[in-house]
């Protein structure tokens, strides 16, 4: 009975594989078009900011040069000189260390040159990511709104970070690996990939204080004491403190992440809502010819909706309150930062919400349809921004 099972396990897995694999390649089939139409009917713009922003790893090869853009130079620095700190203006070590490590790794053992094994990583972990956030799905969500899950998450406007040079990818795969075996008890691999997780990003380590909350409320609520095993959870916050314990050893200042953020006008500490206000108050709704207008509303506006998502979801609590504490720290942390700058590409990362959506995707298929709409419509044009160096705040 127990080989019966194993391999009726195998087949399952191996046809979600096949699907994933399947959706991946018409997602990215879909957006090469976009690439090679958007480039040939658009011009580079490379005058409306700083020169230094503006550099090109294949100049004479537009459509591949188009994966590295703004904070791709950063990781690439991290790569090819190491971290450097100066207090007086924009440093490195904003940027964790995970993706450079794995991609210099990954060059190392491979041969290939750094920017293809930056690409591969980012798209195997894509794939493995999806793999995990349907599992997770599948716990609250039949068969077709996992599917649902999975394609809100690939045409969401800012998705083709996760082909990039960027860390969207490796984010996702190791905070949906962490939950996925935490919801499943097993301790060891949700610290795990929990390590890793806060060691690609300092939001990483919000998942900690989710599970935390988690496992007290069950006691609270249920008298369940936490598993001798879940020890390993302490694994998470790792990640972060050894990052730190590093930038003390090298700068003598382990918060050096922290403190640069400033310049990159992080550094007001203001309440998540009060920034959102801010933003709203500033837009301008006759959308005159101002880019930075036009994506200063992109970023307000999916804020604001994601975040009435989860308080409606409050309510009906379709979601373990982990996911929702979660879902609710990776907005509120950088909005605390009074800016609303590149918040649709972490909220890309925020696999619960899209769960949420998916959860009322297979009950209303209207909602569903309009969702697919509104999201590849606006994948669309942002794409289109990105591709010709148009803005760095998506």
């Amino acid at each position: 009975m127990e080989l019966k099972a194993e391999t009726s396990n195998f087949s399952q897995s191996r046809k979600l594989f096949l699907y994933i694999l399947k959706i991946f390649i018409i997602w990215r089939g879909t957006l090469l078009l976009m690439h090679l139409i958007g480039l040939s009917f658009s011009q580079m713009n490379e005058s409306s900011s700083p020169q230094e922003s503006f550099w090109h790893w294949f100049p004479d090869n537009h459509y591949l040069d188009s994966f590295f853009r703004f904070d791709s130079s950063w990781y690439n620095d991290i790569i090819q000189t190491g971290y450097s700190y100066n207090p007086e203006k924009q440093s490195n070590v904003a940027f964790f260390p995970l993706y450079p490590i794995l991609v210099k790794a990954i060059a190392s053992l491979t041969s290939l040159s750094v920017p293809i094994s930056g690409l591969l990583l980012s798209n195997l972990c894509l794939i493995l990511a999806l793999f995990f956030v349907y599992k997770i799905s599948n716990i609250y969500l039949n068969k077709r709104g996992c599917e649902k899950v999975l394609i809100l998450m690939l045409v969401f406007p800012t998705s083709f970070f996760y082909s990039c040079f960027y860390t969207e990818s490796l984010y996702l795969l190791t905070t949906a690996a962490c939950f996925y075996f935490f919801l499943n008890k097993k301790y060891f691999w949700s610290g795990f990939f929990g390590f890793f997780a806060s060691l690609t990003r300092v939001t990483g380590v919000i998942i900690f204080l989710a599970f935390a909350i988690e496992l007290l409320w069950k006691y609270l609520k249920k008298k369940e004491l936490p598993k001798r095993e879940s020890i390993f959870l302490l694994l998470i916050p790792c990640g972060l403190i050894a990052y730190m314990v590093f930038l003390a050893w090298k700068f003598n200042e382990p918060l050096a992440f922290v403190k640069t953020q400033v310049l990159w006008s992080r550094g007001e500490r203001v309440f998540p809502l009060i920034t959102l206000i801010n933003y709203w108050k500033n837009i301008n709704f006759m959308f005159p010819k101002d880019p930075i207008n036009a994506i200063r509303f992109f970023n307000t506006f999916f804020s604001s909706f994601f975040l009435g998502i989860l308080l409606f979801s409050i309510v009906k609590k379709p979601l373990n309150i982990s996911l929702l504490i979660f879902a609710f720290l990776s907005i509120f942390l950088p909005l605390n930062t009074g800016t609303t700058q590149s918040m649709m590409r972490y909220m890309m990362t925020i696999f619960p919400i899209f769960i949420i959506l998916g959860y009322w995707s297979q009950k209303n298929r209207y909602f569903y349809g309009f969702l697919l709409f509104f999201f590849t419509y606006f994948l669309s044009i942002l794409v289109l921004r990105y591709l010709v160096w148009f803005d760095r705040g998506s």
